[in-house]
């Protein structure tokens, strides 16, 4: 079977959504942030590249970004339209951000995460691993599906660690800020959950097909 990469999805969601504007967080080389053609922001504490064209690239975690992120945003910056998160590999960073960017967020907004659906055991651990270390990320896919029924949310099956996207924001207010409220208590409740099969087996993912079917009709 011939999948669809993480690049070549996230390269027809530009194509389909044509965003305003574009956040990443966690850019290493660039290869994401890249398939953006629009102005785009790209956080990363160490990335291995410098900002080209319309992008800016912000050398600090996403934690201080987040801290005042419209201090450090232009006052004119257009909506931010797409948003792949790809940072630090461990489910409380993932919660953390995803929590962060529903705040500058709008109905329109769709976000990607990267590494929910591990190929093996061996590279889901905590321990960092050179190559595809996707981490416990799956663990926020599953918080997020257990917990935001306001939101739509699909599982995708690319290659080669899968992606979860969201999407359908600005519906509940109240589900957004018991999700923050609540975070510390989530993550002590899921720090030791152990992985389920269907991660592995990706039983429940979708097509990237489909996925994109689904957000060209949202």
């Amino acid at each position: 079977m011939a999948w669809m990469t993480k690049h070549e999805f996230l390269a027809q969601l530009h194509t389909l959504i044509q965003p305003r504007a574009y956040l990443e967080i966690g850019v290493q080389s660039g290869g994401s942030l890249n398939l953006a053609n629009c102005p785009s922001i790209g956080i990363d504490p160490s990335p291995l590249v410098s900002p080209r064209g319309q992008q800016q690239i912000f050398r600090m975690t996403s934690d201080a970004f987040f801290d005042d992120p419209l201090g450090k945003i232009e006052h004119d910056f257009p909506p931010i339209d797409l948003v792949f998160i790809d940072g630090m590999h461990l489910f409380e960073f993932a919660l953390r951000d995803f929590i962060n960017v529903e705040k500058i967020a709008h109905e329109g907004t769709v976000v990607v995460f990267d590494d929910v659906l591990p190929y093996n055991e061996a590279i889901a651990g905590r321990e960092p691993l050179p190559g595809d270390w996707a981490g416990d990320v799956w663990k926020t896919m599953q918080i997020i599906s257990d917990l935001r029924f306001d939101l739509n949310h699909r599982i995708v099956d690319v290659w080669s660690t899968g992606a979860f996207v969201v999407w359908g924001f600005g519906r509940s207010a109240v589900d957004a800020l018991l999700l923050q409220a609540h975070c510390e208590n989530i993550v002590k409740k899921w720090m030791d959950k152990p992985m389920p099969e269907w991660v592995l087996s990706r039983e429940f993912a979708a097509t990237p097909e489909s996925v994109l079917e689904d957000l060209r009709i949202r």
